[in-house]
């Protein structure tokens, strides 16, 4: 009898702590720290049990995605008039992030929501992230789903403490001006090909092509071999099969994600770990490969880091991440670029006038990219409509202070870098529209704040690769202007999409013509 009496009392114990340990995780923690932000004038909707805030935010997404499933579509380039009326609106916040304009308007520029039990800060104001950017230590990145480590693993932009610093240190010159002005070739190289793939396809008459899969070619074969050198063939490979891994990631992030899923045999969890596992023993293959074949003068991601003191496991890591990250960005950039030059025809003419300027016919050098001002201008305000990561993520795990704010460990915090390059409180009321005037004095005096613009994010994590997704825009799209006219497609939709990085969700239809 005793026996059973002790079992009884054991699992009652049990059975307690276990409800105690719930109830302080799922609700009186969540109201203490709703509480504790309530006095520091961060208010958002009230905390629900167990789900938070993701009633109001499935219903705010249904309505919004009910009365306008996309944004007002680009008119036809071919009615001039239509296009200087319809185009003036960009305002992608509400179609990418539909919970943040009523939000922002309800509860101010920086706002508490529950993403379930876990608190989460959207944060708008400039100051306050200068401060969260600038100390990397204290708000470190936050993943938002565990699938992004079948994709990046422990390369350089999920790494933190040590291991970030140690890796950047290694990575950073490779990706200085001098070592740029030594793959400058690469890319002019590359697109000298597409050039007259193009220019033969639009021989006799006009052309119509999907320029976002054109550039995507086009910027693999770059990545290929600015990543893998000699071996390009074999990491177009690998790039793709990463791309595949970033299709199949896409539809998770759609969804919530139940802790412990990863570790079921879900078709999802099949396909992905495949995936990893074969981009491991490609790469793995190519650096015993490498090693036993070294060259010193191959100038190569790959044949740098063989040559630093980085173990080989983590030379790996690196190259998975920068096989598809070296080219995703600028096929995006050159895509919306050419949506909007197609579209703002005017600014078109403008840049290839300057190209043609400078460049008298020839193909561009490292040198004659700083010439290029209008074309600098017209990129800065591509990227500031279309940021390609819309928003980033940081969090604390310690208690901490954040300029005047207190708060305690476990709180995230999410910069829409997109509502922020749209506020019309920093860019004025044409914030919606394509002017790329605006940066003709520069990036710093464009807004009113120079955190206002941030497409590479800012402070000591800024993107190691931006210096050279900007050559490569600027090169490509130089050489391109040269060449051609072209405006928009009837057949163009603008469905701005975005998973891991946004894209055009309908492809880059566009007209070209041959000068």
């Amino acid at each position: 009898m005793d026996k059973f009496v002790i079992i009884y009392f054991s699992m009652s114990f049990f059975v307690f702590f276990v409800l105690q340990k719930l109830l302080f995780v799922l609700w009186w923690k969540p109201l203490r720290i709703q509480k504790l932000f309530h006095k520091q004038g961060i208010k958002g909707p009230q905390y629900r049990p167990v789900i938070g805030s993701l009633k109001e935010l499935a219903v705010i997404y249904r309505r919004a995605k009910e009365e306008s499933p996309t944004p007002t579509p680009l008119p036809l380039p071919l009615q001039p008039q239509s296009c200087k009326e319809n185009t003036k609106q960009h305002n992608l916040v509400q179609h990418i992030f539909p919970h943040l304009p009523p939000w922002i308007n309800k509860y101010g520029k920086n706002f508490l929501f529950w993403f379930g039990p876990l608190p989460r800060i959207v944060v708008t104001e400039p100051e306050l992230i200068k401060k969260m950017f600038s100390d990397p230590k204290e708000f470190i990145l936050l993943v938002q789903h565990p699938a992004l480590y079948q994709l990046i693993g422990k390369a350089l932009p999920l790494a933190e403490g040590d291991a970030w610093a140690t890796n950047r240190k290694l990575l950073s010159p490779f990706f200085n001006l001098e070592s740029l002005k030594g793959l400058s070739h690469i890319v002019i190289e590359a697109t000298e090909k597409l050039v007259e793939t193009w220019s033969n396809l639009a021989k006799s008459s006009e052309w119509e092509a999907d320029v976002y899969s054109e550039f995507e070619e086009l910027v693999q074969n770059i990545a290929a071999a600015v990543v893998f050198g000699r071996n390009a063939k074999e990491g177009k490979y690998i790039g793709h099969l990463q791309m595949k891994q970033e299709n199949l990631i896409a539809g998770a992030l759609r969804n919530v994600y139940i802790p412990g899923t990863r570790f079921l045999p879900t078709s999802f969890n099949l396909r992905s770990n495949w995936l990893r596992k074969e981009v491991d023993r490609l790469l793995m293959q190519l650096i015993k490969i490498r090693d036993a074949n070294r060259d010193t003068t191959e100038s190569d991601l790959l044949s740098y880091l063989l040559s630093s003191s980085m173990p080989r496991e983590q030379i790996k890591e690196e190259c998975r991440v920068f096989s598809v990250a070296a080219y995703e960005t600028v096929s995006i950039l050159l895509s919306w670029t050419f949506i909007m030059l197609g579209t703002f025809t005017e600014w078109q003419d403008k840049a290839r006038e300057e190209v043609s300027e400078v460049l008298k016919g020839n193909n561009p050098s490292f040198e004659t990219l700083s010439r290029f001002k209008i074309l600098n201008m017209i990129i800065n305000e591509t990227l500031r409509l279309y940021p390609p990561v819309p928003t980033v993520i940081r969090g604390v795990k310690e208690d901490t202070k954040l300029a005047n704010l207190t708060v305690p460990a476990g709180t995230g915090f999410i910069v829409p870098i997109i509502a922020i390059h749209h506020d019309k409180d920093l860019w004025g009321e044409n914030a919606d529209v394509f002017d790329p005037s605006r940066f003709s004095e520069g990036v710093a005096k464009a807004a009113k704040h120079p955190m206002a613009f941030m497409p590479f994010t800012v402070g000591p994590r800024i993107c190691i690769g931006m210096n050279f997704v900007l050559m490569e825009a600027k090169i490509i799209l130089a050489m391109l202007l040269q060449k051609f006219r072209f405006v928009v497609s009837p057949n163009y939709k603008h469905e701005p999409s975005y998973s891991v990085i946004m894209k055009p969700g309908k492809g880059a239809q566009i007209v070209l013509t041959r000068i």
